[in-house]
């Protein structure tokens, strides 16, 4: 049985409900923290024996892979655009993204998209035009001496941005897609649980191929060129849009992670 460590300062997070609401009605183990901005203490602290594991920010992730919590978070050094890039190809929206330093970032399109490469939420990917993009990257650089977590040393990745019809998420329990659903048409974010069929076997088809962790969220695109993985994300701190919230959490409580 899982000890379900809860950040309590999510309540705008769609789903999150749920997350409460199924902890009381099947009676899991947990624990709700608040997290103390700009460090690794939790209120309460934590001290229970047996497996943990984290939902909420970036920051908790960092405390459940400090403490070796087990499963803890489900996040390594996968979690990186050349990592998943060499291992879904041209499966992939965009798989040649240039990758470099935040600093190095070249004028190669006047409308462009950046994200970071790392799954850790330095900035949210978005599509930017040239003029836009140096005032951000001069006032970052400006920044560098004061507490930031993106600076002319992240590395990021960028090329043309793509068109999309719908994008999907799913949540990945050890090699098989356990739920999912729309969160975007268009540019509109519409959560929406009914999620096409040939989208739902493109993802378990990517899955089938590479795993980046035990469970983890992969975000999928319909596109003219058809179903794209536009990225693969950190389970414990993933929006859960329309997924089946009750499902996913069930699946973790009954996996044994002692194997």
């Amino acid at each position: 049985m899982l000890h379900w460590i809860v950040q309590n300062n999510l309540y705008n997070e769609r789903g999150y409900d749920i997350v409460l609401k199924t902890i009381e009605r099947f009676e899991l183990a947990h624990t709700y923290v608040k997290v103390v901005p700009f460090s690794h203490e939790l209120i309460p602290d934590v001290q229970v024996e047996g497996p943990k594991i984290i939902i909420g920010s970036i920051t908790l992730q960092k405390v459940a892979v400090k403490r070796g919590w087990s499963p803890g978070a489900f996040t390594n050094e996968n979690f990186d655009y050349p990592k998943w890039r060499a291992a879904y190809g041209d499966h992939l929206l965009s798989p040649d993204m240039t990758v470099c330093r935040f600093a190095d970032v070249q004028h190669d399109h006047d409308v462009f998209f950046i994200r970071p490469c790392g799954d850790d939420k330095t900035f949210s990917g978005n599509v930017t035009n040239w003029g836009k993009f140096k005032a951000w990257r001069r006032k970052v650089i400006k920044l560098k001496e004061t507490y930031t977590t993106l600076d002319e040393d992240t590395m990021v990745a960028y090329g043309e941005p793509k068109e999309i019809y719908q994008e999907c998420r799913f949540f990945v329990v050890d090699r098989k897609v356990i739920t999912g659903s729309q969160y975007k048409l268009g540019r509109r974010v519409i959560p929406n649980e009914d999620v096409p069929p040939f989208i739902w076997d493109f993802a378990q088809k990517m899955v089938d191929l590479w795993q980046p962790a035990r469970a983890f969220v992969i975000d999928i695109a319909d596109t003219p060129e058809g179903p794209k993985v536009i990225e693969i994300g950190c389970l414990n701190s993933a929006g859960f849009y329309a997924s089946d919230v009750q499902k996913f959490m069930l699946t973790l409580e009954h996996t044994d992670f002692a194997t």
